[in-house]
């Protein structure tokens, strides 16, 4: 799969999010829940997104955005 991301020059993950906060306002926000269910400790990934917070704060924080992506 590597291999085929490469020759087709898709960027990394981490390289598209900085591309999307260049062009707008993109926030990439961990679900505190989510981590715990997959047992990462939520330390780990604070340093790679912008916020960790619970679900119901996502959804409040985002009721009024015009595009929502959830992984």
């Amino acid at each position: 799969m590597a291999r085929l991301l490469n020759e087709k020059k898709v960027p990394k993950i981490s390289e598209m999010f900085q591309d999307a906060k260049h062009v707008g306002k993109f926030r990439l926000i961990a679900c505190s829940a989510g981590l715990e269910y997959m047992g990462v400790d939520s330390a780990v990934v604070e340093k790679n997104v912008d916020e960790v917070m619970g679900l119901p704060a996502i959804i409040a924080l985002t009721s009024d955005a015009e595009t929502k992506l959830f992984i």
